[in-house]
């Protein structure tokens, strides 16, 4: 297959380059990408959906200036929030971080329903302790959704996916923990902060009918350490965390949980042919059965390096390839269409420089003629009595492999 990276300016419909950005989420519905929060350079906390045309790579927004307030902001003026599409059709955000909001962090739930174009009533259950003191926010639907079960505590820079009709969220940072549930502290001069590795599970069989309801697994078998900055990606009825940063480091760690039993499988850990790195704040995508591609993240060493290379995870066959660098990237997102896995955003360096840059990596299987003309190059083919435009052809890409087994 062929793996091509491309570098594009995302611009919106009226020529404007999107803005810089890291900290956000997004999700894919058809050919559709959506993004919800981030900030920018100026620590600026973007309101609104925006949304970018995989076919044609435009970005519009989807509700500019609509998104209802809280706390004196807009529903997406967040980071280190999670974003899930269900049916096709509703945006589920979870959680992020804000300054200014007590603790920071948040555990409200939001639900955006594509086809009224609007915010659903989604009413914060005032029985917890732990939910932020906004209450209900005057969404621009009619349509109420109630909310039972124990909430999440509140936390960014969690994982969110969806399994059938529940979205699963592990993981994360925040305050106000309860010590009780074994949680993992770390003091600051604000709060109590901590990594968890606690499982909600948030179902939303009855969303039409308007009731969802939040329940914390107890799940059975190798319970991953706490941590943050990791990703989770489903493939089958197995859903893996990938990497992350605990308490004390940066891990590479895998640790799969089987969806049919609620079971934490034992850790694993990809060594061949190329080990892959510790890191956190990464892109994870399924892209291809049994595969994942891994971009970029912050390593083991600190927070002034980015890193740039790309991984094809394959859990089939356990391994790890190395696809070489691209461009240094973490706190970034990624989604997969069309045998393409498309990068948006993102922290570049140690300064914090945000992106506003769009990656587009390219899995396009070959040609038939394109196939021809790496196995002829690389068995040394005699091409001789082929017509001078193949021959020019397979002479290039000898050259091209040679030059990257130099690289």
């Amino acid at each position: 297959m062929m793996r091509r990276w491309k570098v594009y300016n995302a611009q919106l419909e009226d020529g404007s380059d999107m803005d810089k950005r890291g900290g956000h989420a997004s999700c894919r519905v058809g050919s559709k990408m959506y993004i919800a929060g981030g900030y920018g350079n100026e620590v600026q906390f973007f309101p609104g959906l925006n949304v970018l045309d995989l076919e044609t790579l435009v970005w519009t927004k989807e509700d500019e200036d609509m998104s209802p307030e809280q706390d004196g902001a807009t529903l997406c003026q967040r980071t280190g929030n999670s974003l899930v599409a269900y049916k096709n059709r509703y945006l589920v955000m979870f959680g992020g971080f804000r300054q200014g909001w007590p603790g920071g962090a948040s555990n409200h739930l939001y639900i955006y329903d594509l086809e009224e174009h609007a915010w659903l009533r989604v009413k914060q259950d005032r029985s917890q302790a732990l939910v932020d003191e906004a209450g209900d926010v005057p969404n621009l639907s009619d349509r109420v959704v109630e909310v039972s079960g124990e909430w999440p505590q509140q936390r960014d820079k969690h994982s969110a996916v969806l399994d059938g009709d529940r979205m699963l969220v592990f993981g994360g940072w925040g305050s106000d923990a309860r010590p009780s549930e074994g949680y993992e502290f770390l003091a600051n001069d604000m709060n109590m902060c901590y990594w968890n590795n606690t499982l909600y599970s948030l179902d939303l069989t009855n969303l039409e009918q308007g009731n969802v309801s939040w329940s914390l697994l107890q799940p059975r078998g190798c319970l991953p350490s706490p941590r943050a900055g990791h990703s989770a990606v489903v493939l089958e009825r197995t859903m893996y965390i990938i990497a992350g940063r605990t308490h004390t480091t940066r891990t590479s760690s895998i640790h799969p949980f089987d969806l049919r039993t609620n079971t934490w499988l034992p850790e694993m850990h990809l060594t061949v042919p190329t080990p892959f790195s510790r890191r956190s704040w990464q892109t994870a995508t399924v892209f291809a059965p049994h595969k994942v591609f891994i971009h970029g993240g912050l390593p083991s060493e600190g927070h002034d390096h980015t890193l740039s290379d790309a991984y094809i995870l394959d859990f089939k066959e356990e391994t790890s390839i190395c696809l070489g660098s691209s461009i240094p990237l973490r706190w970034h997102t990624s989604i997969a269409w069309n045998h393409k896995v498309f990068l948006f955003g993102g922290v570049v360096d140690g300064t914090w420089a945000k992106s506003h840059h769009l990656v587009v990596y390219d899995f396009t299987p070959n040609t038939l003629l394109q196939e021809c003309i790496r196995v002829a190059a690389r068995e040394g083919v005699d091409h001789s009595a082929l017509p001078k435009k193949l021959q020019h052809a397979i002479t290039t890409y000898r050259q091209r492999a040679r030059c990257e087994q130099v690289a």
